[in-house]
């Protein structure tokens, strides 16, 4: 990810509501979200989640700015204040749209192969391993009926 350029980035505003907010970059890349802030007298503070770990994103609007919120499934959260409310609609419906591709996905690639499955079954049936009734319950159980 390195060298990779971000699909997306939104910017964040240096006041809101009379607070000065420090200038903020959130990346939206084809693996991840980056949120890089740049605190006045500390160093650049870097946060990053994998869509695999985001468990929620939603915003909390303010008078003229709006603040993002990304959880990951492991409790961290990344807080992105100081954007421009539809930024921060059209940042959070492109997270949530990357979330839910890498979860079909994982879903898809992890679905078993039933019609080798039943294939299993027929040849446990057919050399006498498996009565019909057990044939008829373990074809039931593998097509999730």
């Amino acid at each position: 990810m390195a060298d990779e350029a971000p699909l997306r980035v939104f910017e964040t505003s240096q006041a809101a509501a009379g607070n000065r907010i420090n200038p903020g970059r959130l990346g939206l890349y084809s693996d991840r979200v980056v949120y890089v802030s740049q605190p006045k007298v500390t160093k650049v503070k870097r946060q990053d989640a994998k869509y695999e770990q985001i468990a929620q994103v939603y915003t909390e609007d303010g008078m003229a700015f709006t603040t993002l919120f990304i959880e990951t499934t492991g409790g961290d959260k990344i807080e992105v204040p100081g954007l421009k409310i539809a930024s921060a609609n059209e940042a959070s419906e492109l997270i949530r749209a990357e979330v839910e591709k890498k979860a079909q996905a994982v879903k898809a690639s992890s679905a078993p192969d039933l019609a080798s499955d039943i294939e299993k079954l027929a040849a446990l049936h057919a050399e006498g391993v498996l009565t019909d009734e057990e044939f008829a319950a373990a074809k039931k159980k593998t097509l999730g009926l």
